[in-house]
C-alpha cells in the first residue's frame, strides 16, 4: 500500500472511531444529563454539551428534515458515513477507476 493510500486508511479509521464515540457520547448524555464523557474538560468546554445542542442536527436545524423524521438524524452518522467511504479510496483507486471517481464524488 502506498503512503498516500496508508494515510488515507489511517485518517478514515481515525474519523469512523472518534464518530463511534462521539455517538456513544450523544445516545449516552440524551439517556442521563449527568453523563460525564472523556471529552468533557469543563463546564465552557463540554463535547457532551455540543453533542446534544440543537446544531448537532444540522438536516433539522436548517429546515431540511422535520423534527421526528427519518432524516432528523445527528451530525456524527454525516461523518461516519464520510470517513467510511474514505475507507474506500485506495480500493477504488487501483482495482477499478471509475469507483474511485464515483465514490470521491459521493463523499462531496
Amino acid at each position: 500500500m502506498a503512503g498516500v493510500d496508508r494515510s488515507v486508511v489511517v485518517t478514515a479509521a481515525l474519523g469512523v472511531a472518534l464518530c463511534m464515540y462521539a455517538i456513544h457520547v450523544e445516545h449516552s448524555a440524551s439517556l442521563d444529563a449527568s453523563y460525564r464523557a472523556v471529552c468533557d474538560f469543563s463546564a465552557s468546554a463540554s463535547c457532551s454539551k455540543v453533542l446534544t445542542s440543537p446544531q448537532s442536527r444540522l438536516l433539522k436545524y436548517f429546515g431540511i428534515a422535520a423534527p421526528g423524521s427519518h432524516f432528523d438524524f445527528p451530525n456524527t452518522y454525516l461523518g461516519l458515513v464520510f470517513y467510511a467511504s474514505m475507507l474506500t479510496f485506495p480500493l477504488g483507486r487501483h482495482s477499478c477507476p471509475s469507483f474511485y471517481t464515483l465514490s470521491a464524488a459521493a463523499s462531496m
